[in-house]
């Protein structure tokens, strides 16, 4: 049983590659062992329909109730004689290499189409995520954005109760509030350690950043109204591009 309509995706994660590279869709694919990396015989076919919002998690659950019933369809087939094999072209295949947690780090020079679809592609693992300084900021759901931007690539050109908008190598990028997640304003509110506040405040400062730009990438990773034990900073100031060159994830496009 096969996460992919082979020969498309062959390897071990063609669910978030198909994802990432944009394909339609997508589906199961009952198939013959043998020597070679999933290039057996296919026997049978399911298609699903890869869905704008759907990310890594949904689609493998939908998948997998796909191939439950795709073999036993296929056991039927099989039991009345009416099973066969359909060789597959080598020259249409791709590569879905194993996953790993620094093809996460997103590049905010590539395409805010290709950034929204890594982040959905990865979720929930390896995930995605940017570095500012020593401090790691996760981003769960983002959508790109018809909104062009002049801004360097990693800038945050605004912020709304709708989410934060960052400017990329082509478009906008919005990082999506996380549903469900919990308020900062009670008595429950985040407290950091007084080190991880105090390291961040003195690499704003030496940087020599605004106070705007730095409280809303600190918010990212915080939240509004987090603040160290025992001090009123409620963070740092900031102003340079969140940003650092690295590459996404190179998965072919779809045909």
């Amino acid at each position: 049983i096969h996460a992919s309509l082979l020969p498309r995706w062959r390897g071990a994660a063609p669910i978030q590659r198909a994802i990432a590279a944009g394909d339609a869709e997508t589906g199961i694919t009952i198939m013959q062992m043998d020597e070679g990396l999933d290039t057996g015989a296919m026997l049978l076919k399911s298609l699903t329909t890869i869905e704008d919002n759907d990310t890594g998690g949904s689609l493998h659950d939908r998948l997998a109730e796909l191939g439950g019933q795709a073999i036993i369809k296929a056991l039927e087939l099989l039991q009345k004689g009416e099973l066969t094999g359909e060789f597959q072209n080598d020259q249409l295949a791709c590569y879905a290499s194993k996953l790993s947690k620094t093809e996460g780090h997103i590049d905010w020079a590539a395409d805010a189409i290709a950034i929204e679809r890594l982040v959905r592609a990865f979720n929930p693992w390896p995930g995605t995520y940017t570095d500012l300084g020593d401090q790691r900021i996760r981003i769960h759901e983002a959508q790109a954005l018809v909104t062009a931007s002049d801004a360097f690539p990693g800038t945050v050109v605004q912020r709304d109760r709708d989410g934060i908008d960052i400017a990329c190598g082509n478009g906008t990028l919005r990082k999506l509030p996380v549903v469900g997640r919990a308020s900062y304003d009670g008595p429950d509110a985040v407290r950091l350690d007084a080190g991880v506040v105090d390291r961040a405040c003195k690499f704003f400062e030496e940087i020599e950043v605004s106070n705007a730009l730095a409280m809303a990438l600190w918010s990212i990773a915080t939240g509004p109204r987090a603040t160290r034990a025992g001090s009123s900073r409620t963070g740092p100031r900031y102003q340079r591009p969140l940003y650092r060159e690295q590459s996404v994830v190179d998965c072919a496009p779809a045909p």
